[in-house]
């Protein structure tokens, strides 16, 4: 889990222990829900909410009664019904000037949108005029904007991809850079990008795009055999010693790597720095 992710699950965690409290602290009928919801038994609570809103008069007390109904429905991923009752207490909230409780419902909304990836949808809530000064608004807008180019970056790298696959090396490249532009520092595009590259026989930049993903995650272990692709096909023994040496990769996947990968072996094949290290066991 990144940071931006433990981040999300972080703040839906902490909405989730303070918003329904509002709503139970000004209705002792509520206590039991709370109680329920202290337990972990969310529908049960909901049932017991949903009675209470039955025999609650006044509109200012549904709209809190209904947030918290639609809250707990959003936890347990039911969003169509919370929908129904936050946007409800939304209504409720507005008509009786309940601010509180509809900043809440409105908030809840966004989030719930936020969750199922509607993610213009969820700005739309928290672009609202009343929740101009929430600080909630503020933070899931920048989760928003995090979580927007991660799903570009990745609808980039699945185009790559599909390029890859259908030997298009050149718009290959296009797709894993464009992916780039959203997510600079991952480790498979950079990778994928330089396997690309050494495909186009730009050993180079296909050597620097590893050399990249290497350092943005050590332990994909395909880096290095791309790295040594590049390295044969220059003939560069410092790199090629460097790259096995300071992998952690024992020799015995290299020569399996150079046995099962036809690619390998008709680039490295006649390397004699390669072969040294392999068969003379130079590697430290």
């Amino acid at each position: 889990m990144n940071i931006n992710q433990s981040f999300a699950s972080g703040l839906v965690f902490f909405l989730f222990l303070i918003l329904p409290l509002i709503a139970f602290a000004d209705n002792p009928q509520l206590r039991g829900a709370k109680a329920l919801l202290d337990e972990g038994k969310v529908d049960k609570a909901v049932e017991v909410m949903k009675d209470v809103l039955e025999s609650t008069p006044e509109l200012s007390k549904k709209a809190d009664i209904q947030g918290a109904i639609g809250w707990a429905l959003v936890t347990e991923s039911k969003y169509d019904e919370a929908e129904k009752y936050l946007t409800s207490s939304l209504k409720s909230a507005l008509e009786s000037d309940n601010q509180n409780a509809a900043l809440r419902a409105n908030n809840n909304l966004g989030i719930a949108n936020y969750l199922q990836n509607n993610l213009e949808r969820s700005k739309a809530f928290f672009n609202q005029d009343l929740a101009q000064n929430s600080a909630t608004a503020q933070n899931y807008l920048n989760l928003i904007d995090v979580k927007e180019r991660k799903l570009k970056g990745e609808e980039a790298l699945s185009s790559g991809v599909a390029e890859r696959r259908s030997l298009n090396f050149e718009e290959a490249v296009k797709k894993y850079d464009l992916s780039l532009e959203y997510m600079p520092d991952n480790a498979k595009t950079l990778e994928l990008k330089g396997y690309a590259l050494f495909r186009l026989g730009r050993f180079d930049d296909a050597q620097q795009a590893l050399l990249m993903a290497n350092k943005a995650d050590p332990k994909r272990r395909f880096v290095y055999l791309n790295l040594l692709k590049v390295a044969c096909s220059i003939n560069a023994s410092e790199a090629i010693e460097s790259t096995v040496n300071s992998s952690g990769i024992g020799l015995e996947t290299y020569k399996h790597w150079y046995n099962i990968d036809g690619e390998f072996k008709t680039v490295c094949g006649n390397n004699k720095t390669l072969a040294a290290i392999l068969y003379d066991g130079a590697n430290n």
